[in-house]
C-alpha cells in the first residue's frame, strides 16, 4: 500500500492505540526493519519508563512518598513487567495505558 494503514481483519492493528504503528513508522523512518529496530526498542523502553512514572503518580495520589516508592519498585521488579519489558511490540503500550486507566 505504500503507507501505514490498519488491517481491518487483524485486531492488533487497533490495540493498544496503534502502538505497533509507531514501531512500523520508526522502521520506515530509519530505512528498514534492521535499522529501525533500535529506535523501536528505545521507544518501548521509554514506554515502560513512563509506565513506572504513572504508577508512582497514582500511588503518590493515594499515599505518601514511601508508598509510591514501594509501589513503583514492586511494579518494576514484578516478573510480568520484566517479561513484557523485553518484548518490543505492543506490550509496552498495554502496560502504559493499562496503568494510566487504572489511575484515573
Amino acid at each position: 500500500m505504500g503507507r501505514i494503514v490498519p488491517l481491518e481483519h487483524n485486531v492488533f492493528s487497533y490495540f493498544p492505540c496503534n502502538v505497533e504503528m509507531h514501531y512500523l513508522l520508526a522502521m520506515h523512518l530509519r530505512g528498514g526493519p534492521w535499522a529501525g529496530m533500535y529506535l523501536a526498542q528505545l521507544m518501548h523502553a521509554a514506554m515502560v519508563g513512563v509506565t513506572l512514572i504513572a504508577i508512582y503518580g497514582a500511588a503518590r495520589m493515594t499515599g505518601g512518598r514511601l508508598v509510591a516508592c514501594i509501589a513503583t519498585l514492586a511494579a518494576a521488579t514484578m516478573p510480568w513487567t520484566i517479561m513484557l519489558g523485553s518484548v518490543a511490540y505492543n506490550e509496552g503500550g498495554m502496560l502504559l495505558f493499562g496503568h494510566c486507566a487504572s489511575a484515573g
